[in-house]
């Protein structure tokens, strides 16, 4: 290692210009990335309930549902001119947005929005809204909503304060943000005196997580800014508080620079990379710069006749030369740690884990090249002879305490720590597995207030599909298959927070009773599939065969049950699929039909469900990456024991503050167990490394672990420190609790972490 690093400052030069050259081309990449939403690469493709949600988009458009509600401002009768001049301007325009499927749009003014009745043997099909809007139509559309059951609650609400346009999108690379900035230019464009429009569903709440993921761009530089001033109060030094943020913020550049130039768009739940890969590799510089002090002071009183310049090589070359394994090592568990979420079958997640551990390696280069080149550059410190004994600063009365603890009573440490791992773990049995995006935002932010409105008033703002696969073609007209698809829609309707369902039954059995002079015993399934074919038939000859494209198949071999729910929770789709399966599958048997299941809801179910198996993988895989590297490192099993335990503990720590204060286990929170091991695992190693060097040196216990508290265990304070702060900007994000968990959690695991490291 010494033969590197002296080659580095030989070509010290040279050295810095191709680092220099390298970031400005990296840095000219990191303008090719977005913070986007990218469904495709957040879902586990392979659980049913995506591929379910595919199967519906596929057939049917269905998938990421808008819903704008159009009502009058004082709270009255939204079936007024003036709304519905609204209503049609906006079915009108949202069709030519890029990303809006325009043959799904729904509304009382759309073209597929139609009313069944009869005159004699024949089906009138009408639409429900003619044009002009004027009284006359109006109240023809209060006649066709009191005849056609199927459109109040979606179209209309019950109460007629809120008329609705709904209409599912395609979010691809571009994100759900740039459309939906595209639909909010179109409400606005339309706004008027007396009308209030409001919005939801999944589409407008992935829109505003990127909205606020973009406020990384002012928490990144406060990050900055704490972590150096927090450098500065260690090394009390211009260089202490430069050099560690050079480190860090090269490493952050190349880290984005690899992912600009890969086009891989940032997403908001991996937004945060910046400050870790700052926070990990400041946390290396400054292990480095206190070593660099140390065996510059050393040197110094060692050679007095040598020169400040000459002093300063040698010590860049002695400290990074006995600093770099430990380095490496360190960096490795950190690097292997963030490369196994690869495991996990949610892109967004090995994509964090990927450019993360990226990052890393970069910061480890940057360390052992740039760092060493630069500091033999510049003017070496200045040497203070004190002519009285220094007054101990804050740093040293902390190592001191951290060693007499320890030795004086290392029984009530052990006692302590056993004792909180068992009031974490009985609290890990309360973790919340839930998904829901609208938790992400505290009640307060309008996203919240505008989606609570909806639901008040509408069937719902969130979506789940039970798609009915028939065998055949025509399958879905006959009788018993029908029959299915009413008895399910009667179950899910019996259930909690099911505001609507619709299918093509609906349709029918709304023909079946107009051809039968309106009377309710015939609001029911034809007995023959004959019957079914004439009925639609019938519809064909005034209507138009698309207006049945979101509920069934040109072949009739398909059909899609909708069901329009006013809550997003995982917890609850995960109950409420199991209970379909359990309604549906039974009756399966006497049909040629089977069921997938989709939709916004249950999606989120799919992502939980995998989080939660993916996360204990990876838990377990990151803790043998460390005990293997202990091993190895140390030659020693106790030494793998030692750099585990402190990790367990953080994690049980990280688990049970989840289940004990509530904060979900969700996407974005999936990751903070990883990196609490990925940055953890290395405030252990430097303790045992530099023990171990003390141990040779001194060859007794006290002495040695009271050095190691002087030298590594004040980095390790100074560091944890550090990366705290500079993850607590996250709690400044009001409103937005994924940064805000993110915070809580981080800070938490970075002082448990570091303290189990120092004392345990």
């Amino acid at each position: 290692m010494k033969s590197l690093i002296t080659k580095v400052i030989q070509f010290r030069w040279f050295v810095i210009v191709a680092v220099i050259a390298l970031t400005a081309f990296l840095g000219l990449q990191i303008k090719n990335l977005k913070i986007v939403i990218n469904p495709n690469t957040m879902l586990p493709q392979h659980h049913q309930n995506v591929i379910g949600t595919n199967v519906a988009e596929e057939l049917f458009g269905s998938k990421h549902v808008v819903v704008i509600g159009v009502s009058a401002a004082d709270g009255g009768n939204a079936l007024t001119q003036n709304v519905l001049e609204v209503v049609q301007y906006l079915s009108e325009k949202m069709p030519a947005i890029e990303g809006v499927k325009g043959y799904t749009l729904m509304s009382v003014t759309a073209d597929r929005a139609k009313s069944i009745a009869a005159n004699g043997d024949e089906l009138v099909i009408e639409p429900l809204l003619e044009t002009p809007i004027n009284d006359q139509n109006i109240q023809n559309l209060i006649q066709h909503l009191d005849t056609n059951p199927l459109y109040q609650g979606t179209l209309v609400s019950q109460d007629h304060k809120v008329v609705s346009v709904s209409f599912a999108i395609s979010a691809g690379q571009g994100g759900f943000r740039q459309i939906m900035d595209q639909v909010q230019a179109v409400i606005d464009q339309n706004a008027r005196p007396g009308v209030v429009i409001t919005a939801s569903g999944t589409p407008v709440f992935f829109a505003q997580v990127e909205r606020f993921a973009q406020r990384m761009g002012f928490l990144f530089p406060i990050a900055l800014i704490l972590i150096g001033l927090i450098h500065f109060e260690a090394f009390r030094s211009i260089q202490g508080l430069v050099l560690p943020l050079v480190t860090a913020v090269l490493a952050v550049v190349w880290g984005l620079g690899i992912m600009g130039t890969a086009n891989v768009p940032m997403d908001a739940f991996n937004a945060t990379t910046p400050i870790l890969i700052l926070a990990v590799a400041a946390g290396h510089a400054v292990q480095i710069l206190k070593r660099y002090y140390e065996e510059y002071d050393r040197l110094g009183n060692l050679y007095p006749e040598l020169s400040p310049i000459d002093i300063n090589r040698q010590a860049v070359v002695e400290s990074l030369s006995k600093v770099a394994p430990v380095m490496i090592a360190a960096g490795g568990v950190a690097i292997i740690g963030f490369f196994s979420l690869i495991t996990f079958d949610v892109a967004t997640i090995r994509t964090f884990g990927i450019f993360t551990g990226l990052g890393i390696l970069s910061a480890l280069l940057i360390e052992l090249t740039f760092i060493p080149a630069l500091r033999s550059v510049l003017r070496p410190p200045k040497r203070v002879t004190p002519t009285a004994p220094a007054k101990p600063r804050l740093w040293d009365r902390v190592a001191d305490h951290l060693s007499a603890l320890v030795l004086k009573r290392y029984k009530a440490v052990v006692s302590g720590f056993v004792l909180v791992a068992l009031i974490a773990g009985l609290g890990t049995a309360f973790i919340n597995r839930e998904n829901s995006t609208k938790s992400y935002f505290a009640d307060d932010v309008q996203v919240r207030h505008d989606d609570a409105y909806l639901n008040s008033h509408l069937s719902g703002t969130n979506t789940l599909y039970v798609v009915f696969k028939g065998k055949d073609k025509d399958a879905i007209k006959q009788p018993a298959n029908l029959r299915l698809i009413e008895e399910t829609q009667r179950y899910l309707e019996s259930l909690p927070n099911v505001g609507k369902t619709v299918s093509i039954v609906d349709l029918i059995k709304q023909m079946n009773r107009s051809l039968n002079a309106g009377q309710a015993e015939f609001n029911t399934i034809p007995e023959t599939e004959d019957l079914v074919s004439q009925f639609l038939f019938l519809y064909s000859m005034s209507g138009d065969p698309v207006d049945f494209e979101s509920y069934v198949d040109y072949d009739y071999q398909n059909a899609n049950l909708i069901v329009w729910m006013k809550d997003d929770s995982s917890r609850y789709a995960e109950t409420i699929v199991r209970n379909i399966h359990e309604f549906v599958t039974p009756r399966l048997a006497n049909t040629n039909m089977e069921i997938l299941i989709g939709g916004s809801v249950p999606q989120s179910s799919a992502l939980s469900e995998t989080l939660v198996d993916g996360k204990q993988r990876n838990i377990l895989q990151m803790i043998i990456v460390v005990f293997a590297v202990g091993i190895l490192l140390f030659r020693s099993f106790i030494a793998g024991i030692c750099l585990i335990v402190p990790l367990v503990v953080t994690v049980l720590m990280n688990f049970g503050v989840m289940g004990i204060t509530g904060i979900p286990l969700n996407t974005p929170n999936a990751v903070s167990s990883a990196m609490a091991i990925g940055i953890g695992a290395d405030y252990a190693i430097y303790m045992l490394y530099r023990m171990r060097e003390e141990l040779k040196k001194h060859n007794h216990f006290d002495r040695a672990l009271e050095e190691t508290m002087r030298t590594a265990g004040k980095a390790v304070v100074y560091v944890a420190t550090a990366i705290a702060g500079g993850y607590s900007v996250l709690m400044l994000s009001k409103g937005f609790y994924v940064h805000i968990w993110f915070g809580v959690l981080i800070v938490m695991s970075m002082v448990v972490s570091a303290i189990s490291a120092l004392v345990l």
